[in-house]
């Protein structure tokens, strides 16, 4: 098992990351998440909760994707975001191969405490991979590609955030 962990910055309010966030697919940074299906969502007293169904295709190497996942991956995303403790938590697990690979990620974003446009990112991710052979070197090598991949996605936010500021 891998776990990884950080933390990041965005300067801008929480208002603005977590609208970005909502709209942050497609992009053209993370061109690996192909497709998201909204599969529930709801307000209940006054947060809204959503499960939403990713396909990803990862840009693994051919002999590394027959052991892990294909060549597409499944995952299911949670969030909620509670306006009045202005906090947005996403949790994604992933579906493919799950007898074989466990993979959760968790995001918190939260204002920053006293700084008022500043929003904090806390991300966690835990990797196993079981029942395969060098699954030590594969929970790894996931685990890079997780820094690359969480490297990619504050990009594409940022991107987002521009975006919508110049319309």
């Amino acid at each position: 098992m891998r776990v990884w962990s950080s933390e990041h910055k965005f300067d801008h309010s929480w208002e603005t990351v977590v609208t970005a966030n909502l709209n942050k697919y497609p992009n053209p940074i993370t061109n690996a998440i192909v497709g998201i299906d909204v599969l529930e969502r709801r307000i209940n007293y006054g947060m809204l909760k959503q499960k939403r169904l990713i396909l990803s295709q990862w840009s693994l190497p051919d002999w590394a994707r027959r052991f892990v996942c294909g060549p597409a991956c499944y995952a299911t995303e949670t969030s909620e975001i509670d306006p009045l403790s202005k906090t947005m938590t996403m949790k994604t697990t992933n579906i493919t191969m799950s007898n074989k690979l466990a993979f959760e990620e968790k995001l918190t974003y939260t204002p920053h405490p006293t700084e008022p446009n500043v929003t904090i990112l806390r991300q966690e991710a835990t990797i196993s991979v079981f029942g395969v052979p060098l699954s030590s070197f594969l929970e790894d090598f996931l685990t890079k590609n997780i820094v690359i991949n969480a490297n990619k996605g504050r990009q594409a936010l940022e991107w987002v955030i521009s975006q919508q500021q110049q319309s």
